[in-house]
C-alpha cells in the first residue's frame, strides 16, 4: 500500500496522468476512494496536455481509454461497457468545452480546435 502511494505521488508530482489512470483501479484498501477526488483534475491536465501535443485529432475511443472511462466498467460485458465508457466520456467532453466530431464509436476530439475552448465546469453545488 505504501509502495502504491509513493507511485500515485511520483504520478501527481510528475503530471504523469497516464500513470496516474493506470494506478487508479489497482489501488489497495480505500486508496481508490482517495484518488477518485483527484480523477477529474487528473482527466482534464490530461486532455489539456494532449490538445496541445497531437494534431488534428485524436479517436474517443481512444481517449476515452487514456482518461480512465473504460476503469469502471471492467466486470461488465466488452461491448456494453466500451459504448457506456464511449458516451460517457463524450458527454465529459463535451462538458468541459471540447469539440467533438462524429458520433459513437466513429467520434474524434478535433485537438486543434479544443485547445483554446476547454475549462473546468462549475459544480452544480457550489
Amino acid at each position: 500500500a505504501v509502495q502504491h502511494a509513493l507511485e500515485v505521488r511520483s504520478a501527481v508530482v510528475t503530471n504523469n496522468w497516464v500513470s496516474f489512470m493506470r494506478l487508479y483501479p489497482a489501488a489497495p484498501h480505500e486508496g481508490g476512494h482517495l484518488m477518485a477526488m483527484f480523477l477529474d483534475t487528473a482527466r482534464f491536465e490530461a486532455l489539456k496536455a494532449i490538445t496541445r501535443g497531437i494534431r488534428p485529432s485524436m479517436p474517443v475511443a481512444a481517449l476515452a481509454a487514456l482518461l480512465g472511462f473504460n476503469l469502471e466498467a471492467a466486470g461488465e460485458a466488452a461491448d456494453a461497457a466500451d459504448n457506456g465508457s464511449l458516451a460517457e466520456c463524450a458527454k465529459w467532453l463535451e462538458a468541459h468545452g471540447a469539440l467533438l466530431e462524429g458520433e459513437g464509436a466513429a467520434a474524434v476530439l478535433n485537438c486543434k480546435d479544443s485547445v483554446s475552448q476547454l475549462f473546468v465546469p462549475e459544480k452544480d453545488d457550489a
